[in-house]
This record gives structure tokens, C-alpha cells and sequence, in this order.
């Protein structure tokens, strides 16, 4: 990756950082992706699915396999 982006590849620690940061746990947590401000506001109802989700098959998906 980072060849393809013509960058110095990262040393251990800051490979670990960004794999932490990117894990899906943290990034379901991360105001700036799962529109915690539209619930804040009102737009998004509590209880009602944010941006990122469960990462499990929905019924669609099993239906158009």
C-alpha cells in the first residue's frame, strides 16, 4: 500500500495505531462517521441504525445470493 501511494511504509507502531483506529469496534464509535450528531439533533430516532452497521448478512443479501 504504501508503494502504490508513494509513501514510507510505517514502522510497528504506527502500523498498530492506524490498525487500532480503523478496527471496527473503534470506528463504529467515531462521532465523525456514525451521524451522532444527526441524532442529536433529531434526524436519526434512537434505536435507528447509524451509518456503520452490525457487519452480519441481511435478509436482501441472503435473498439476492
Amino acid at each position: 500500500m504504501a508503494e502504490f501511494l508513494d509513501r514510507d511504509p510505517l514502522d510497528d507502531e504506527k502500523l498498530s495505531t492506524l490498525t487500532s483506529y480503523l478496527h471496527i469496534k473503534n470506528f463504529r464509535n467515531n462521532s465523525a462517521v456514525n451521524f451522532d450528531i444527526l441524532r442529536n439533533i433529531g434526524l436519526l430516532n434512537d434505536g435507528e441504525a447509524a451509518f456503520v452497521r452490525k457487519g452480519m448478512e441481511t435478509k436482501y443479501s441472503k435473498f439476492y445470493s
